[in-house]
């Protein structure tokens, strides 16, 4: 849900009654929106805070959700939305005895889905069916079922984490730009060294868990790109 300026997901237990007070219209997720006579005051205890929220900032309109219990092991128990706006496809995993995300649990799931046809963006809405397979549905008509997802890292798409996308990193190493490049793994709209810390991540891992090549191989070949980082910066910190 979400308004003007923000999207939020709530959570209401199991076994709830029902009745939860998330603020609106006074707040806005936990943006104080406005105050009236005969409202409660941003922040009253009455309110049942989100769990998730994001500002709008090119994204339009969060679209959840489901508890992910289908095939994919990684994704397992993971609350997966996306929103209308942008094709963002995200997920969490959620302690509901303490009703917190897990920390390290985020997934951004954008730039590992690729369809065989058509594009991911402007979802309408997800579905399950009786295997638990996810559905994204688009309002360009596509139906979409979610049966794997690439490795992180895996920036040339062949199933493995190696010194082939190192050598892309390495090829694209500080661009920027609003389009995505080659490299950008972590979506920050460049490719440096955040990206490079995934792929050192996930060196030698593969859809088939086939070990690759040693770690140390990266680290060889890791040293030029972090002297072209520091003389980038210095020539940036002098201009």
């Amino acid at each position: 849900m979400g308004a003007n300026s923000r999207e939020d997901i709530n959570y209401i237990p199991a076994g709830s009654s029902g009745g939860e007070n998330f603020g609106w219209n006074v707040m806005e997720g936990s943006l104080c929106r406005q105050e009236g006579a005969g409202q409660p005051p941003c922040g009253d205890d009455s309110f049942t805070g989100p769990v998730l929220e994001y500002p709008h900032q090119g994204r339009a309109a969060v679209i959840g959700g489901y508890l992910y219990r289908g095939p994919i092991e990684e994704l397992q128990g993971t609350y997966i939305y996306t929103d209308n706006g942008t094709g963002l496809i995200q997920g969490f995993q959620f302690d509901r005895e303490t009703q917190q995300i897990v920390e390290d649990s985020f997934v951004d799931l954008t730039k590992r889905l690729v369809t065989d046809a058509g594009e991911l963006r402007n979802m309408a809405g997800l579905g399950v069916d009786s295997d638990a397979n996810l559905y994204f549905t688009s309002l360009f008509g596509g139906v979409y079922v979610l049966d794997s997802v690439l490795l992180p890292g895996d920036i040339n798409l062949d199933d493995s984490v190696d010194l082939a996308d190192f050598a892309t990193l390495k090829q694209n190493f500080g661009t920027t730009g609003s389009e995505w490049t080659l490299g950008d793994l972590d979506d920050d709209g460049s490719v440096g060294l955040a990206d490079f810390g995934i792929i050192k991540e996930h060196f030698g891992e593969t859809a088939q868990n086939v070990p690759e090549p040693a770690s140390w191989q990266l680290l060889i070949l890791s040293t030029p790109l972090l002297l072209l980082f520091r003389l980038r910066h210095a020539r940036a910190s002098c201009s």
